[in-house]
């Protein structure tokens, strides 16, 4: 054989086939780690639609030269792979695969650049072996000389390839056509669409569906979609809110709400060696008001979608986040209903307003004033910004100047992954759980209930504590849903191995206390709730009623069945839990809230059809900004008309 004959063949095929052989088998690999959903959809051509998508890559290289196929091979798979991690790092703190449409929030990554490395394994080196092993067949070809000689594969290879390609796509384009169990309709988690087509297929769809929205712009909303829409709120409204337990019971009180990074519902009555980890949280609780089955329902957003689903009470979006999709919607929730009432309201925080587009979220939904990193807030900072032991003090002038009544919106920053707080901070001795990530969060956590403290003791100091209404609920899960959770935690907690309902459990429940004037009415509730509920809950106990807002939560007094929709479609109903995916240990199914043994699923199908009924009005919402249409189809006759809607 001749030397440009052995130099087209290393170079210019084998090294170029062993990168997209490689490369198809990553995909496929992680996609199945990442797939989900039990037996839906029903569908699934991972492996045909991965090859089909890499062989496609592989025709458009082949006109090149052997030298510049090869390049063009190393530098995608190169980029593929970068993708695949990123989507494997995603998938640990969000439990799904990235999605194009989060680049606008890019900027955000050096903030949390601790928590990725945190999440990086030595195993997603083994995803850049191919690319090694590529690069050692090709070498003795490069060494031939004849590096800038060879033509492109001749045409029958390129054809055959195509038509090979598009005969392995065939059931997955099918499937997007057809659409069975509505795969690809919007309101559908991410998992589910690599389930079906893979990790490839996923990001294609994921690509034209991005690029689709952005060319046409909002959705033009139908008169149809309109009447349903009121009908269904309507409805979801229906009968007379006087008649809730504890209605108007804190009427004309300041509200204060703090939402509180990543705290979860387990420290709270948790004790190291006779030590409570969270005493004054504790305290606070047992004179409170307290959902004891509270849930988290935020998305990728974080923080800023537990404050957009708290104030607003409608659900985060499945891709990106609300406070920086639809930033500038007319928004109709918590902060807009109490300054109609005659509260003055400030929204604080102590990091950058612009993380998460924080400000401009809290400027539409209507507040009047905001403190966001503002001058006045000043002290010790680490992770994500201001202490809040400092942020607790500071805030306090800033309540004091308010007029009464007031309500203020406070977000607290220092309990962020990877839960690094300052040694003088954390006393608390934690024996061997020192040093471990379950450690440092407990310190953490700890360092916050010693802040919260001070908080309190403050309030009572100024007398505003018994004027007013004080919430404090954890914004979102502290373990990512798809990570392996601490060792430690399970051992700890004495759960049980033979139930990974209970993991799911500690993973979603939220804290969400409410200490009303003088400690009155405390006691726990047990209805089921999340997110959504708590701006109805805040409305009946101030006496405020609302006939026309645009919420679909209902709150924790509310005796109707409760149904706590999650944004992957699942959900808490009837002292049942229904998972579309695996998460926090847990696989995709039914489950009995009282034994944590699994159940049939098929007596939810009509809660599963309202849960996703519910996903997709609260995303026809966002989408269509619809808000101000269903306040005046919702107005009663009669009610005042609405204020005029500022739209410069």
């Amino acid at each position: 054989m001749k030397r440009e004959q052995i130099y087209t063949w290393l170079v210019g095929y084998l090294a170029p086939a062993l990168l997209w052989a490689g490369l198809a088998l990553k995909l496929i690999s992680v996609s199945h780690r990442l797939e989900c959903c039990g037996a839906f959809p029903a569908e699934r051509w991972v492996m045909t639609a991965t090859f089909a998508m890499v062989l496609l890559l592989a025709v458009a290289t082949l006109r090149l030269r052997p030298i510049g196929r090869l390049l063009a091979a190393v530098a995608l798979n190169v980029l593929i792979t970068l993708l695949v991690v990123s989507d494997l790092v995603h998938a640990h703190f969000f439990g799904d695969p990235a999605s194009v449409s989060e680049l606008i929030d890019a900027w955000q990554l050096p903030s949390v650049f601790p928590s990725i490395v945190a999440a990086l394994e030595t195993s997603h080196l083994w995803l850049f072996a191919d690319i090694l092993i590529a690069m050692a067949v090709a070498v003795p070809g490069t060494r031939l000389g004849w590096s800038s000689g060879g033509r492109g594969a001749p045409r029958w290879l390129r054809w055959s390839a195509t038509v090979l390609a598009l005969g392995l796509a065939a059931p997955a384009l099918g499937l997007a056509v057809r659409d069975p169990d509505h795969v690809f309709e919007f309101a559908i988690g991410r998992r589910q669409v690599v389930a079906a087509v893979g990790l490839g297929g996923y990001h294609l769809y994921d690509i034209v569906t991005h690029v689709r929205y952005r060319l046409l712009s909002r959705w033009s909303v139908a008169d149809s979609d309109v009447k349903s829409a009121a009908e269904r709120l309507r409805r979801h409204t229906a009968g007379p809110p006087q008649s809730l337990a504890l209605w108007g019971a804190a009427r004309g009180a300041n509200l204060i709400v703090v939402q509180a990074e990543s705290l979860q519902a387990f420290p709270i009555d948790l004790e190291i060696d006779g030590r409570p980890v969270m005493p004054n949280l504790r305290a606070l609780a047992r004179e409170s008001v307290s959902a004891g089955r509270f849930f988290d329902q935020t998305a990728e957003g974080g923080t800023s979608d537990a404050a957009f689903a708290a104030l607003q009470s409608l659900h985060p979006l499945a891709v990106g986040a609300v406070a920086t999709r639809y930033p500038t919607n007319h928004y109709y929730g918590l902060p807009s209903i109490l300054k109609e009432h005659g509260y003055d309201t400030l929204a604080a925080m102590g990091a950058s307003g612009e993380f998460w587009n924080i400000r401009q979220l809290v400027e539409s939904l209507g507040f009047a004033h905001a403190c966001l990193d503002c001058p006045a807030l000043h002290g010790l900072r680490f992770g994500q910004g201001l202490a809040d032991g400092d942020f607790f003090r500071d805030v306090i002038p800033e309540l004091r100047a308010l007029r009464e009544p007031f309500f203020s919106f406070l977000i607290t920053v220092s309990n962020h992954h990877p839960y690094e707080v300052p040694e003088e901070l954390t006393p608390f001795p934690l024996g061997g759980l020192a040093n471990t990530l379950l450690g440092r969060y407990l310190q953490s956590v700890h360092y916050f209930d010693q802040s919260l403290g001070e908080f309190l003791r403050a309030l009572a100091d100024s007398g505003l504590l018994d004027r007013s209404v004080l919430v404090v609920f954890g914004d979102h899960h502290a373990w990512g849903l798809d990570w392996p959770w601490p060792p430690e935690l399970q051992h700890l907690l004495g759960l049980q191995p033979a139930l990974p309902i209970r993991q799911w459990e500690i993973t979603r429940r939220l804290p969400f206390v409410i200490r009303l004037p003088r400690g009155q009415a405390a006691g726990v509730r047990s209805r089921a709730s999340g997110h959504l509920d708590v701006a109805p809950t805040l409305l009946t106990l101030l006496g405020i009623e609302a006939g026309n807002t645009v919420m679909l939560g209902t709150g924790v007094f509310d005796d109707r069945p409760s149904l706590v929709v999650f944004r992957d479609g699942g959900f808490v109903a009837d002292g049942s839990y229904l998972l579309t995916e695996d998460e926090a240990g847990a696989a995709a199914g039914c489950y009995d809230a009282a034994s944590g043994h699994r159940i049939d699923c098929t007596r939810f199908e009509m809660a599963r059809r309202e849960a996703g009924d519910e996903l997709k009005l609260s995303d026809l919402i966002l989408r269509g900004d619809m808000i101000p249409t269903l306040r005046a189809k919702l107005r009663t006759p009669g009610q005042q008309a609405l204020p005029a809607i500022d739209t410069k």
